[in-house]
């Protein structure tokens, strides 16, 4: 088990293949011995972070979602 998984644009690159998140999500949850984290850097909307993360994904973990201004606009690195 891992202390951390740590995640720039994965999360983003499966959201582009249907039915594949939840997947990508519970390995990472697999991965995580308990009281791991989780670090993404994603370029999703904070609306779209917070129905995957909270009602599509079935692993039960709390999240949080940080915003991070940028020049195109804004990401969101969730832990």
């Amino acid at each position: 088990a891992f202390d951390a998984v740590i995640d720039k644009g994965t999360l983003d690159a499966v959201l582009c293949e249907d039915n594949k998140a939840a997947g990508l999500l519970c390995e990472c949850y697999r991965a995580l011995r308990p009281g791991g984290a989780y670090l993404c850097v994603s370029l999703r909307d904070r609306a779209y972070l917070d129905h995957l993360l909270g009602e599509e994904c079935p692993c039960d973990w709390g999240y949080k979602a940080f915003p991070v201004p940028g020049p195109k606009g804004e990401a969101f690195i969730v832990a």
